[in-house]
C-alpha cells in the first residue's frame, strides 16, 4: 500500500523576513489547498511555531509530487529553500539554535560587564557601549526572526518595521559611541562638527521609519549603513593619525563588524 510508504518531509525556508508566502498543496482528494504564512500575519498563525518558515508534507520516496509556493515581500527576496526529513530538520534546527544562543549570550555578557564598569567608574563611554551593543543585539534578533517569535509575536506592524527601526537606532548608537570613545569634541573638533550632523540625520531616519512604507525605509537604511561604515572607519583612522590611543582598537573592531553589516545590507 503506497499510503504506508509515505514519509514526512519539510521544506525549510531559512529566511524569516518574507511578508507573504502562499503554499499550494494537494489534499487527499487531489485538489490544491492554499495555506498562508509570513510577517503579515501574527506569529501564532504559523504551524509549526518557529521563526523560519517550515512547510510539512507527506511524500512517497522516488514518486513525483508538486507543491507551489508564491513569495511576496517589500525587502530582500532571499530564498533559501531546503527539503529535509523530519529527523534532519530537527538536527539542523538544534545546531543552528545552539550557535545563535552562544552568539547572543556573548553579546549579553558584554552588556552586563560594561554595565558593571559604568556603575563602578561612572564613565559615560561604557553606558554608550551598552546601548550600542543592545541595539546591535535587538537588530540581530529582528533579522533572524527571534524578535518576532519572542518579543512582539502579535504585532504585525512592528515585525515588518523592526529591522528598519532598530537598524536606524544602531546607526545612531554607533555614532554616539564613536564620539564618546574617541572624545571627538576635544580631540577631533573639526570632524566632530560633521559627526553631529550625521547624528541628527540618524535621528531623523528613526522618525522616518514611522512615516513611510517599509520598502523605502530598508533601502534608505542600506544606503546609510554603507555611508556610515566609511565615516566611522575614516574617523578611526583620523584618530590613529592624531595618536588617540583608543582609535587603534576601535578601527580593528570596526573593520570586521562593518564589512559583515554592509555585505548583509546589500544582499
Amino acid at each position: 500500500d503506497l499510503l504506508l510508504d509515505k514519509k514526512r518531509y519539510a521544506i525549510g525556508i531559512f529566511y524569516p523576513l518574507l511578508d507573504n508566502i502562499e503554499v499550494y498543496q494537494k489534499d487527499r482528494f487531489g485538489r490544491y489547498q492554499v495555506s498562508r504564512r509570513g510577517d503579515n500575519q501574527p506569529f501564532y498563525y504559523r504551524s509549526p511555531l518557529y521563526r523560519n518558515h517550515i512547510i510539512k508534507f507527506d511524500a512517497v520516496p522516488n514518486e513525483p509530487d508538486t507543491i507551489y509556493i508564491k513569495f511576496q515581500t517589500q525587502g530582500s527576496m532571499r530564498l533559501s529553500l531546503h527539503i529535509l526529513s523530519d529527523d534532519h530538520l530537527l538536527e539542523h534546527i538544534s545546531h543552528v539554535e545552539l550557535l545563535y544562543g552562544i552568539g547572543f549570550g556573548m553579546l549579553m555578557m558584554m552588556v552586563v560587564y560594561n554595565l558593571f564598569l559604568f556603575f563602578s567608574l561612572r564613565e559615560s563611554v561604557y553606558l554608550n557601549y551598552v546601548f550600542y551593543t543592545l541595539s546591535f543585539l535587538v537588530l540581530q534578533l529582528s533579522l533572524t526572526g527571534y524578535a518576532f517569535e519572542f518579543l512582539w509575536p502579535s504585532s504585525v506592524w512592528f515585525a515588518n518595521y523592526s529591522v528598519s527601526i532598530w537598524g536606524a537606532i544602531f546607526v545612531l548608537m554607533s555614532l554616539l559611541f564613536l564620539r564618546s570613545l574617541l572624545q571627538t569634541k576635544i580631540n577631533l573638533p573639526r570632524i566632530d562638527k560633521y559627526l553631529k550632523i550625521v547624528v541628527a540625520l540618524a535621528a531623523m531616519n528613526i522618525a522616518i521609519c514611522f512615516i513611510v512604507e517599509y520598502g523605502i525605509t530598508i533601502r534608505l537604511l542600506s544606503l546609510i549603513s554603507g555611508i556610515l561604515a566609511l565615516i566611522l572607519i575614516s574617523t578611526g583612522f583620523a584618530g590613529i593619525y592624531y595618536k588617540i590611543r583608543a582609535a587603534k582598537f576601535y578601527v580593528i573592531g570596526c573593520v570586521f563588524l562593518w564589512i559583515g553589516i554592509v555585505l548583509y545590507a546589500f544582499m
